[in-house]
């Protein structure tokens, strides 16, 4: 299996570099500037659930995508909603992805898998008249590449907070989800922090 791209060697030989053919996992540093904070409904306003039908809205007058690669949210207005919401987009890499969330009342609900682009969104029926759901972000941030094989495979955060002028090494490490390839901040997002993750990939 080619581990990095044909390009990229030539490249790299082309210029007299050596060329590193080690098979093994290698280190990355992914920089996300200016990340916003969690909301609620930065996807998809909050929407009137259909009465026995599900609803299907897609296109960019209605959706908004995500400004980063980040893990997606649900959040209903009313104790009684309940339904899956199907979110299908586009990961990182441009390939086609889907996550069904379901929803609990007025709680957000966090989704598992990061999306660069959400391009279709499908509401459950409604159980009363005034339900409505909306599509957020959340404060899963989502790696660039995989990591080689579990959390431990994350290395180490750094966080320049907004209106700082550096990076700071984040004391506690991040909550990582190897099997979606996310990571969650500990304490949070505010508008405009910066993060700089260090983690072992296999992919080039």
């Amino acid at each position: 299996m080619l581990k990095r791209r044909l390009s990229q060697v030539l490249g790299a030989i082309s210029k007299g570099w050596s060329v590193d053919t080690n098979d093994g996992p290698s280190p990355v540093s992914q920089l996300m500037v200016a990340v916003p904070a969690a909301d609620a409904d930065a996807v998809l306003a909050s929407t009137a659930l259909a009465n026995g039908a599900t609803t299907t809205i897609s296109g960019t007058v209605s959706l908004t995508h995500p400004t980063k690669y980040r893990g997606l949210s649900i959040t209903g207005n009313a104790v009684g909603i309940t339904g899956s919401v199907v979110v299908t987009g586009r990961d990182w890499s441009g390939q086609t992805i889907s996550e069904t969330i379901v929803a609990s009342g007025t709680q957000t609900i966090l989704g598992n898998r990061p999306f660069r682009y959400v391009d279709i969104v499908v509401l459950p029926a409604r159980n009363n008249a005034s339900d409505e759901l909306s599509v957020g972000i959340s404060n899963k941030l989502g790696l660039y590449r995989p990591l080689v094989s579990s959390d431990a495979d994350f290395l180490q955060l750094e966080r320049k907070a907004s209106g700082d002028s550096e990076f700071t090494v984040e004391g506690t490490l991040p909550t990582v989800d190897a099997t979606y390839n996310t990571f969650l901040p500990d304490g949070g997002i505010t508008a405009s922090d910066s993060f700089r993750a260090d983690y072992l990939t296999d992919i080039f």
